[in-house]
C-alpha cells in the first residue's frame, strides 16, 4: 500500500471533516509539526483531537478525576458543556483496552494524564449522547439521595435497609416510594436501583452514577417568570378574583416563595405546588412548566 493509499483509509476512518481540519491545525496552531507527525504519534494526535472538538465542534470537557474499578476498567468524572456554556458534571467508564487503543500504549501503567487525555477525547467524540442525559435537578429528592450515596461511596453502592429507612429516612413515605418507581420506568433504571429486595428498602447500584448529568452547581432549572405562566392558568381555570389584589399577591408570593426554595429541581417545585394547592394535579402543573409556546392548554 502506498503512503497515499495509506492516508486515503486513515481518512475513511477518522472522516472527511476531521482529516480536512489537520491543515488549519498545523497552520493556526502547530506549524512546526508535518501531517505524519500528527497522524502517526498519539500524543500529537489526542493533542489535535481535543483542539478539533473544542475550537471546531464547540464542545467543552474538562475531565477533573479519573480512576480504575474492580471490573477490568476506567471511570472519570468529568465538566461538560457546549458553546462555552457548561452544563454540568458525568462520570462515564470505558474499558481499559479502549483506553490503550486511544494512547497507543498497549502494556506498562497509564498514566493519570495519559487517562485524563482519553477521556478527554472519547467524551468529546460522543458529547451528544452525554448532553442528552437526563438532568439530576429534574428528580425526586430520594432519587437524588440515592444517586449522591453511590457516587460518594467507596464501594459505589447505596444500601438502605428497612431499620435505616424507618429511623433516618422518615421525612419520606409510600407516596415518595410510588414516585420513585415512575422514576426508576421513566429513566430506565431498573437495573440500577431495587426496592424491597431481601433485608433492603432500597438497593442502588454503581452504574446509577453514569446515567445522569448533574447540573445543580450550573443552573437553575426553572426560570422565575413561570410564577406568570401559572398565575394565568389559575386565573382561566378556577375564575378566581384576580383583580383582588390580596388574592392575587397570595398567589403569587407562594409561587415565589417555591421557586427560591425548590427553583432548582423541577419535581420538588410541582410538588410543592401540587401540595400546596389541592386543586392543581402534578401532572397538570408538569404540563404548564413544560409548554414553551404556550402557558398553558385549554
Amino acid at each position: 500500500m502506498s503512503i497515499f493509499q495509506e492516508y486515503e483509509e486513515i481518512k475513511k476512518i477518522v472522516g472527511k471533516e476531521k482529516w480536512e481540519s489537520i491543515d488549519e491545525y498545523i497552520n493556526k496552531v502547530h506549524p512546526e509539526l508535518r501531517l505524519d507527525q500528527i497522524i502517526y504519534n498519539s500524543n500529537n494526535w489526542i493533542e489535535f483531537e481535543k483542539w478539533f472538538y473544542k475550537n471546531l465542534k464547540g464542545s467543552t470537557v474538562n475531565v477533573c478525576d479519573v480512576w480504575e474499578t474492580d471490573y477490568g476498567d476506567y471511570k472519570a468524572l468529568a465538566e461538560i458543556g457546549k458553546n462555552k456554556e457548561l452544563k454540568g458534571t458525568i462520570i462515564t467508564s470505558y474499558d481499559e483496552q479502549v483506553i490503550r487503543n486511544i494512547t497507543d500504549k498497549e502494556k506498562g501503567s497509564l498514566t493519570v494524564n495519559e487517562l485524563k487525555n482519553a477521556f478527554a477525547v472519547l467524551i468529546c467524540s460522543d458529547i451528544e449522547k452525554y448532553l442528552k442525559l437526563p438532568t439530576i435537578s429534574n428528580v425526586s429528592k430520594l432519587l437524588k439521595e440515592i444517586y449522591d450515596c453511590v457516587v460518594t461511596s467507596e464501594c459505589s453502592m447505596c444500601h438502605i435497609d428497612y431499620n435505616e429507612w424507618e429511623d433516618f429516612y422518615d421525612d419520606y413515605n409510600e407516596r415518595d416510594i410510588e414516585q420513585l418507581k415512575k422514576e426508576i420506568e421513566k429513566y430506565n433504571l431498573e437495573e440500577v436501583i431495587e426496592i424491597d429486595n431481601g433485608e433492603y428498602k432500597i438497593i442502588g447500584y454503581g452504574d446509577l452514577e453514569t446515567r445522569f448529568l448533574d447540573d445543580r452547581n450550573y443552573c437553575k432549572e426553572l426560570d422565575l417568570n413561570i410564577t406568570d405562566k401559572i398565575m394565568t392558568y389559575i386565573k382561566d381555570t378556577f375564575n378566581f378574583e384576580y383583580s383582588n389584589s390580596f388574592v392575587r399577591n397570595t398567589f403569587s408570593n407562594i409561587i415565589e416563595y417555591g421557586l427560591k426554595k425548590h427553583g432548582d429541581s423541577k419535581h420538588d417545585f410541582i410538588k410543592y405546588l401540587s401540595e400546596t394547592f389541592d386543586e392543581l394535579e402534578y401532572e397538570e402543573i408538569e404540563k404548564i412548566i413544560d409548554n414553551k409556546e404556550k402557558s398553558y392548554e385549554v
